[in-house]
């Protein structure tokens, strides 16, 4: 699923270049920093997989469109991440 969503945020970024802020990087910053505050938390494994997820897909709205994406973004992994395993209770916690 990381090297799914990646790979596709990286071409839509690299190919239009109208967000400065919100691009490949910047998921994987935010990936980072869940994961440094999820080990500061003591979060469980199978938390932090639900998290990192969440990280990945958080701005994946923008491979459709930039305003409103969040609800797509959000259909988006509901489509994408049963074909990684994730179960239907955990991808609506996602």
């Amino acid at each position: 699923a990381k090297t799914d969503i990646l790979k596709k945020l990286r071409h839509k970024f690299e190919r239009e270049k109208k967000l400065y802020f919100h691009n490949h990087i910047h998921t994987k910053d935010v990936l980072n920093a869940v994961k440094r505050l999820a080990e500061l938390e003591g979060i469980s494994e199978r938390k932090l997989l639900l998290l990192k997820t969440a990280a990945l897909y958080h701005d994946a709205g923008f491979l459709k469109q930039y305003e409103n994406n969040e609800l797509i973004g959000a259909r988006i992994a509901e489509e994408t991440l049963p074909r990684f395993g994730y179960t239907k209770k955990q991808i609506e916690t996602i």
